[in-house]
């Protein structure tokens, strides 16, 4: 039989695989924001991104957020859809690597399953009524 949603096609060991493997590769580099501050500024400041200072703290802790909430199996949507310009970012100023690569990935597969199980939920809660 052919998988009919997401959720069929791709067995939740590998989305709980995806998750830990994504907030891995976000965590470390969202703490070496703050662990070498400075040199991150430094970075920020020859990639050409503006306010570097103020950058480098709000991407070290979206990135520290989004790793919690995926660890914790919470906030999914958010923690993802926040990653992305992030690794958008990252491809286009320093260039594509294999970890940005990975993460824009992870960040799909993990979207993915969480809306097939968003759209199950409210499948199985039957009908809407009212507004």
């Amino acid at each position: 039989m052919t998988p009919t949603v997401f959720r069929d096609a791709i067995p939740a060991w590998a989305v709980k695989l995806t998750r830990g493997v994504v907030a891995a590769l976000v965590a470390v580099p969202g703490a070496g924001k703050f662990l070498t501050y400075e040199r991150s500024v430094a970075v920020f400041t020859a990639l050409g991104l503006p306010e570097p200072g103020i950058l480098v703290v709000a991407v070290g802790v979206v990135e520290l957020a989004a790793a919690a909430a995926l660890v914790a199996n919470r906030w999914l949507l958010p923690a993802v859809t926040a990653l992305v310009p992030i690794m958008l970012v990252a491809a286009g100023t320093a260039g594509p690597t294999p970890q940005n690569v990975a993460v824009l990935l992870g960040c799909a597969v993990v979207a993915a399953d969480e809306l097939t199980r968003l759209n199950r939920q409210g499948r199985d809660a039957g009908p809407r009524t009212g507004c």
